[in-house]
């Protein structure tokens, strides 16, 4: 997201308000190694390279499907397979501490060629040369698993092998035996059998565990190579971390909190088990990855993510009930914020004028789906306000198909009484109609639970797995 809006954003901007047809603008992307195509109702811009994706109309409004299709005529896929070149870095795990960057040459801003390099997103001092030391590391572990791994192949060829003949020569003898009636070559037939079964068995058994145990020595991460080398006393590691540490408390300052905060409730949403600290902060850690973090007079959300934004913009609102939330922090998560408050019916304001504008000119928009006269009105509605509100997945029917585990995020009455469930999976909402029993059911779950569904439409229970 970051490289195609600060590297590539501008020419696909331009491109997309020159270009007289599709073609024309396949061609502007094709030059940043990019390519727009079909996802659900949208648009998504992705890198055929990696396969990275992005919304188009997150990059910028103009690139939306609405606005695209109206300029030029219905979609039309690229002529062909936009040439896939080759990414000099092949480590695995490097995706941990990566970042969009260009190969142009620094203020070249133009030159083609451009494309996503893995970089350490930390970068003080000499830190690329001690990344590239990281992934020569991970390099060395990698082939050496796969090695061990080579020798127990071996190994187990060898042994099996080995095996059969053992148990061959075994065979023999007992058919030579001259002692031995048929009754007893037959048992010693029988107990030379079953030996052989243990035997495997217990080959298995040995193979498995040193699988597991091989399994067992994980690769070091980019920040557990920096803690390790800053321990050795390396100045560029301790630097590094240091800077990261930084970004984290400027990550930190997105929060929310109210003018006369001190007299604010104490609440604790004991359902999501927080972790509390010496200072009565309240520590609760999302689904998705986000922490945020209930203080005495505001809350603070230190990983940013969607159910993180939700979950501090909820608490702010039992907190601070009746007075204008304030909202610090970067302009995306004041937007985020103020998008959740409008999908999610919160009866919140805020103080800044500004955000409060935007908050109740999106609920305004939000309040016509719900007064949706049917199931399908409502999925059109969902999917149309996507131009508006970006963080709104493509929207559509459950069916057959998509049984099995899904997140629940909500129950919704329709105009005509029909109440339906929202249950997300693979960047999409679904929509399944319920019954009252099977409503009832869902209201005691709570919102970002994995819950499950049968090919019939039946809800699992998520604790024994029964049906309703």
């Amino acid at each position: 997201m970051r490289w195609v809006k600060e590297t590539a954003g501008p020419e696909l901007v331009e491109g997309a308000a020159k270009a007289a047809n599709w073609g024309e603008l396949h061609a502007v992307l094709e030059r940043h190694g990019l390519a727009i195509r079909r996802k659900g109702a949208g648009l998504v811009i992705v890198q055929e390279e990696t396969g990275l994706g992005v919304k188009a109309s997150s990059v910028d409004r103009s690139l939306s499907a609405k606005s695209l299709t109206k300029r030029l005529g219905a979609y039309e896929p690229p002529p062909a397979p936009i040439q896939r070149r080759p990414n000099g870095d092949s480590s695995q795990g490097a995706a941990e501490a990566a970042r969009f960057v260009t190969s142009a040459p620094a203020g070249d801003p133009t030159q083609p060629g451009r494309s996503y390099q893995k970089v350490p997103l930390h970068r003080h001092g000499n830190s690329k040369a001690l990344y590239q030391e990281y992934q020569a590391q991970r390099e060395a572990l990698l082939k050496a698993r796969a090695a061990q791994r080579a020798a127990q192949r071996q190994a187990q060829a060898e042994h099996v092998k080995e095996l059969v003949g053992w148990y061959a020569a075994r065979r023999a003898e007992i058919k030579r035996s001259p002692v031995l009636t048929a009754a007893e070559r037959r048992h010693a037939y029988t107990m030379l059998a079953h030996q052989r079964r243990a035997d495997a068995v217990a080959w298995r058994q040995e193979q498995a565990r040193q699988r597991q145990q091989a399994a067992g020595q994980s690769l070091p991460t980019w920040q557990e190579f920096l803690a390790v080398e800053a321990s050795r006393g390396n100045e560029v590691a301790v630097a590094v971390l240091r800077s990261r540490s930084r970004r984290q408390r400027r990550m930190a300052e997105n929060l929310l909190t109210a003018t006369d905060a001190d007299v604010a409730r104490h609440i604790v949403y004991e359902r999501l088990r927080p972790k509390a600290g010496r200072d009565g902060a309240l520590v609760y850690r999302v689904e998705d990855g986000g922490v945020v973090s209930d203080e005495a007079t505001q809350v603070r959300v230190t990983e940013v993510t969607t159910g993180a934004a939700f979950l501090a913009l909820s608490l702010a609102d039992d907190r601070f009930r009746g007075r204008a939330l304030v909202v610090e922090g970067s302009q995306e998560f004041r937007t985020q914020v103020a998008q959740l408050a409008a999908m999610k019916g919160l009866e919140v304001r805020f103080a800044d004028p500004e955000l409060e504008q935007k908050r109740a000119q999106l609920a305004e928009r939000m309040t016509q789906a719900e007064g949706s006269t049917s199931v399908t009105d409502f999925v059109s509605q969902r999917n149309s306000r996507r131009e508006v509100v970006t963080s709104i997945d493509y929207t559509r029917l459950w069916t057959a198909s998509d049984a099995g585990p899904v997140v629940y995020q909500g129950r919704r009455r329709l105009q005509d009484g029909a109440e339906v469930v929202l249950l997300h999976r693979g960047g999409e909402t679904l929509v399944k109609p319920v019954t009252p029993a099977q409503a009832a059911k869902a209201s005691t779950w709570r919102v970002g639970q994995t819950v499950e569904l049968d090919s019939r439409g039946r809800l699992l229970s998520p604790s024994r797995g029964r049906k309703r």
